[in-house]
């Protein structure tokens, strides 16, 4: 089963979607992609594969989109943050 959810961020046009995939010794496993809209164009940001895996798929969405955001506090600029 592969699922693939997409979330709302705290920076301006971007998202991230997380696709969990069961594998065939029952675990799951997660990848993460961050989409920043700009000016009309899309910015797509694969990110590392990770070997781990998980028992639940909600272990491996939450580890996935952890992942990302994880990736956009440390690489995009803190002026794109939305503000309350």
């Amino acid at each position: 089963m592969i699922e693939r959810q997409t979330f709302p961020t705290d920076y301006a046009g971007c998202e991230v979607t997380v696709v969990t995939e069961r594998l065939g010794d029952e675990d799951w496993a997660a990848v993460s992609t961050i989409h920043h809209f700009l000016d009309g164009a899309t910015r797509t940001i694969d990110l590392p594969v990770s070997s781990k895996r998980f028992s639940s798929q909600d272990d491996a969405r939450d580890f996935g989109l952890r992942q990302a955001m994880t990736w956009l506090e440390r690489n995009m600029p803190h002026d794109e943050r939305k503000t309350a």
